[in-house]
């Protein structure tokens, strides 16, 4: 429900419980109504840009995800390709194995800072998603 309906059943019920005699001062509920008018007027631009912020929050949502699976496919190209060297010899061997660790390392460090800038986007998303949005449970 809306402010205004909220309002009018709370004082429909305040009156039963109240009884006939009571007063309630009621005037400033009208500034209340007044400003609310006021703000809904920004509504349906709200709302417009809203509806194109969305668009363009989930598209870099989807751009992000694309980091994240080419340092995959990254990772997995570069780590244990050999780099040309013969593993049978015991100074490459050591060679490749200390690139490889090198390059896990940077892998699975900005594969963590990937996944906790996707977690920052999509709480982007959803706060961009629910503003001005009228509540489905209303």
């Amino acid at each position: 429900m809306g402010l205004a309906s909220d309002w009018n059943k709370s004082l429909a019920d305040a009156k039963k419980i109240l009884g006939n005699s009571a007063k309630i001062p009621v005037d400033t509920m009208s500034v209340v109504q007044k400003n609310m008018d006021d703000a809904n007027k920004f509504c349906p631009e709200i709302t417009t840009m809203r509806e194109a912020l969305e668009k363009k929050v989930l598209a870099w949502q989807n751009a992000v995800k694309k980091i994240g699976t080419s340092l995959d496919a990254a990772e997995d190209h570069i780590c244990g390709c050999g780099y040309k060297l013969d593993p049978k010899k015991p100074d490459d061997k050591k060679k490749m194995d200390q690139a490889d660790a090198l390059f896990t390392e940077f892998f699975k460090s900005h594969e963590k800072r990937g996944v906790d800038y996707e977690n920052a986007v999509a709480d982007i998303v959803k706060h961009v998603i629910r503003m001005i949005r009228p509540d489905p449970r209303a």
